[in-house]
């Protein structure tokens, strides 16, 4: 305490004592929110930081200038913010590489920008993979974007399990033109069983159960935005299969998920869907996952066919994937008229999962739908969706 003040004679003392007092309060104080600024991060950060130097968000980016800045703000609205971010430039013939660079010019986010020959999606993503630094990586496609706490919440997944190869999140969809997000568009994923895995109910965190491969294998429900996932097991690197065009990301979580993987039950992501979106072709386009012959020699390039095969109840799964695929493939080729429906029958006629007899009606309705595409015309949509399925 500073002395009291009693007369004018004492005035020139007091107030260099006032001075002093103010001086060592105001250094004592600017001491103490320095050691509270490094307590603070310590206790807040030790966890985080340890976690997001393990995380890399890669966005592959094809004539994706008009949304981009859209994926990236949302990565930098992280409450975790991730170690490294990395912009793959597919073979823009847009903007593209000017609007990647200039924000990591302009914004405090921790931006490469790669670029290469237009190659697909895949390539993109792989490239990003091969490059990155870290343990872990985010998905994030140029035209969706993350909800603000997608890295913290997969971060308390990776504490929780950190040898899980895959984890993801819920998603909201949203329709753009000023669609308002989907509500409620998290799916139940006790249908396919689950098993929660640490601490309360509440946090969220469960472990996949076996039949969540089965039911991957007889559809897509893992967004590639919603996704995060080791970059390396057994000492490889988790890739993409460059040869599918259609698919590629349900057979790469096909991979990952036979060893296991972790489901986050909260919404953050969203999709977008517009209608310049390839992923926009429906429920019905991801049936066609084993659609041709393509499709199974991938499943034989990862490894997968095998163990499908000598387990009874995913040989099963697979044998219905095959029928519907056949079926399917009928179905597009009605499209392009009689002759290619033909075409189509006799070709699926050769495989054990497709009998005429047992499809005679199957057959006769896509025939009489191929006789009036063939005088009057398929709907543009339709053989653009049919050139795509066909060509993979």
């Amino acid at each position: 305490m500073v002395a009291a003040f009693d007369g004018y004679d004492e005035l020139p003392q007091y107030i260099m004592g006032l001075k002093s007092f103010i001086w060592i309060k105001s250094v004592r104080n600017t001491i103490q929110k320095v050691i509270c600024s490094n307590s603070c991060q310590s206790l807040n950060g030790a966890g985080m930081e340890q976690y997001t130097s393990n995380i890399t968000v890669i966005i592959p980016a094809f004539n994706a200038g008009r949304v981009l800045v859209r994926a990236l703000d949302s990565v930098l609205r992280q409450t975790v913010q991730p170690t490294e971010v990395i912009v793959v430039n597919d073979g823009s013939i847009d903007d593209t590489q000017l609007v990647a660079e200039t924000y990591a010019v302009h914004h405090r986010l921790p931006l490469r920008v790669l670029s290469k020959s237009n190659g697909g999606v895949s390539s993109a993503r792989n490239l990003g993979i091969q490059s990155a630094l870290t343990e872990h990586v985010a998905l994030l496609d140029a035209d969706d974007e993350f909800g603000s706490m997608h890295i913290e919440s997969v971060t308390a997944a990776i504490a929780v399990r950190p040898d899980a190869p895959l984890y993801w999140t819920g998603i909201a969809r949203q329709f753009d033109a000023g669609g308002e997000a989907e509500a409620g568009s998290l799916p139940d994923f006790s249908a396919i069983a689950r098993r929660h895995v640490a601490g309360d109910p509440g946090d969220g965190i469960y472990d996949a159960l076996p039949s969540a491969f089965d039911e991957l294998l007889k559809g897509s429900y893992i967004p590639t935005s919603a996704s995060v996932f080791k970059r390396l097991c057994n000492g490889r690197l988790n890739l993409f299969d460059e040869q599918l065009h259609f698919g590629e990301d349900r057979l790469f979580y096909l991979q990952l998920l036979e060893r296991g993987g972790v489901f986050v039950d909260r919404v953050t992501a969203i999709i977008h869907r517009d209608g310049s979106n390839a992923s926009a072709t429906g429920g019905d386009a991801t049936k066609l996952f084993v659609t041709n012959e393509r499709r199974i020699a991938a499943l034989e390039r990862a490894g997968l066919l095998p163990s499908i095969s000598t387990d009874p109840m995913r040989a099963r799964v697979l044998e219905e994937c095959m029928r519907q695929a056949l079926r399917d493939r009928i179905y597009y080729a009605s499209f392009h008229g009689v002759r290619a429906t033909l075409d189509a029958v006799l070709h699926s006629s050769e495989s054990p999962y497709f009998s005429m007899v047992n499809h005679a009606s199957l057959i006769a309705r896509n025939f009489a739908r191929a006789g009036f595409y063939t005088t009057w015309g398929a709907p543009p949509r339709l053989k653009r969706l049919r050139n795509r399925l066909t060509s993979n």
